[in-house]
C-alpha cells in the first residue's frame, strides 16, 4: 500500500483507518478491502479529472506488478483491477476509460481479468508457459 499511498497521499487516511481497524489481525487482514477502497477512490479521481493524479497512480500499480511478488500482483489484479472494472461497470465499456493509463503488465492483466469474467479463463501468467 505504500507504493500507491505515494502516488495518491489523499488516500493515505483511508489507510490509516484500515490499519487501526485490523491492528490486531495483521496476518489476516483482509487487504482486499482496502484495495476496494482505493478502486472506488480512483473513481471518484476518473470523475474529477485528476488526469496526472491518475497517471501517477497507473506507474504505481505498474510497479506493484512488475516488482511485486506472487502475493502482490494477485492483490493488485484481483483486489484492485478487478475492483475497479466491477465498480466502474455500470454502464457497458465503462470500464475501458481506464485502460489509456494502462502500462504494459497491468495492461497484461487488466486483459486477464476481463478474459476471466468473458470466457472463465484462470487468471495466470501463461507468457512462458506457466
Amino acid at each position: 500500500m505504500s507504493i500507491l499511498i505515494e502516488a495518491s497521499p489523499s488516500f493515505e487516511n483511508e489507510w490509516v483507518d484500515f490499519q487501526e481497524e485490523w491492528k490486531y489481525e495483521k496476518e489476516k487482514a483482509p487487504y482486499y478491502l482496502i484495495l476496494g477502497d482505493f478502486a472506488r477512490h480512483v473513481k471518484k479521481l476518473y470523475e474529477l479529472k485528476e488526469e496526472e493524479l491518475l497517471n501517477e497512480i497507473f506507474r504505481a500499480v505498474e510497479r506493484l506488478h512488475t516488482e511485486g511478488n506472487s502475493y502482490v500482483i494477485e492483490a493488485a489484479t484481483v483486489g484492485f483491477l478487478e475492483a475497479l472494472q466491477n465498480i466502474s461497470a455500470t454502464q457497458k465499456g465503462r470500464a475501458s476509460v481506464y485502460e489509456k493509463y494502462l502500462l504494459p503488465e497491468t495492461e497484461f492483466w487488466w486483459k486477464k481479468v476481463n478474459k476471466f469474467w468473458e470466457t472463465g479463463e484462470v487468471m495466470v501468467d501463461d507468457r512462458n508457459g506457466t
